[in-house]
């Protein structure tokens, strides 16, 4: 049998639980509205999917996939298959503001956007490698 390895891509996410705050992040983060239900003192809301609706219950990671689309994730799975990724911001103008690090084409030249003394810059490759 042939064995697969996820590819590495960054994701967003967000814990759901039914306090203020959270609720404040989620209605930003989520596309269309949310209406949260008890049932065995459980609280829970319906996320649309493409395969039909999805219950998140408190706890579960709310995931935006490389599609767009939304569903829960149980926290067991979610910190099996997943870790923070570092993010930066461009200053360039020529990126869009919310650029995580990573190898990008600046122009005609592969560079880098990295943290340096807390400030993100990019940096070429030649610069990286002491050229």
């Amino acid at each position: 049998m042939a064995k697969y390895r996820k590819k590495p891509i960054v994701i967003e996410a967000v814990v759901f639980y039914a306090e203020t705050s959270c609720m404040m992040k989620l209605s930003k983060f989520l596309p269309f509205k949310i209406e949260v239900f008890e049932e065995d003192g459980k609280k829970y809301f319906i996320i649309p999917t493409l395969e039909g609706p999805m219950r998140a219950t408190e706890g579960d990671y709310i995931i935006k996939g490389v599609d767009g689309e939304y569903h829960a994730c149980k926290p067991d799975i979610f910190e099996k298959t997943y870790e923070k990724a570092e993010t930066g911001y461009a200053k360039e103008s020529n990126l869009s503001e919310d650029v995580p690090k990573g190898t990008y084409l600046v122009g005609d030249n592969q560079a880098e956007l990295v943290n340096f003394n807390g400030m993100e810059e990019i940096i070429s490759n030649k610069q990286i490698k002491g050229e």
